[in-house]
């Protein structure tokens, strides 16, 4: 049996508040997660269905990413990971 569009949301965002994210990344996050469900339900593809290869695939470009630019700058520095070899600038 497979869960409900609302209790994936439900878990991600416990999820993320057990990690320490800030209020308005949860909301982000749980805000996507939410746009990524109302897409797949207009394609009648189940969630279950989904690979993360598939995922990973779809953002590769700076083009797929681009919607999520849109977020608060200062919320994904917090959440950055490191690149190795990556220059940061000041």
């Amino acid at each position: 049996m497979s869960k409900s569009d609302c209790e994936l949301i439900t878990e991600l965002k416990a999820v993320l508040i057990s990690q320490q994210y800030s209020p308005v990344v949860v909301g982000n996050y749980c805000a996507y997660a939410r746009g990524f469900l109302d897409h797949l339900a207009r394609r009648n593809i189940l969630v279950t269905d989904v690979t993360e290869a598939q995922v990973e695939r779809g953002h590769r470009s700076t083009a797929s990413t681009a919607p999520y630019l849109k977020l608060a700058t200062e919320d994904l520095r917090a959440i950055a990971l490191d690149v190795p070899g990556a220059e940061v600038p000041a």
